[in-house]
């Protein structure tokens, strides 16, 4: 008898089938594809080392985290950078407000309030 806790849970009846199939597929068991997942989903990079799972194994699902990681930061990083050009253009084109005037002269207003005629 294994040493590891035992949990049950509810499923939708498509993700059993899914698993079902997965284990079809690739000869793995279901607490063996369901611990992978969970390994996967919530990040244990540091605890795998104590698992018991194999190198190849480890060395997979480690490279498997850091891409995430490295995904997520990459995402940030395009979402300050579409950030900061959305700056850049509000404050260049509210820097100078070109506004007629009569007879034909114009005055420009800066950003510091100050009116250029």
């Amino acid at each position: 008898m294994s040493s590891k806790p035992f949990i049950s849970a509810r499923i939708p009846e498509e993700l059993l089938k899914s698993l079902e199939s997965h284990v079809d597929s690739t000869g793995k068991s279901k607490t063996d594809i369901i611990t992978d997942a969970l390994y996967e989903h919530l990040g244990f990079g540091k605890q795998l080392k104590a698992s018991g799972i194999n190198a190849e194994k480890r060395i997979r699902l480690l490279e498997q985290w850091v891409d995430r990681k490295f995904r997520a930061v990459e995402h940030r990083l395009e979402q300050l950078e579409d950030a900061e050009h959305e700056s850049k253009a509000l404050s260049s084109s509210s820097a100078q407000q070109v506004t007629r005037q009569p007879l034909l002269s114009y005055s420009v207003e800066t950003e510091r309030g100050a009116t250029l005629v």
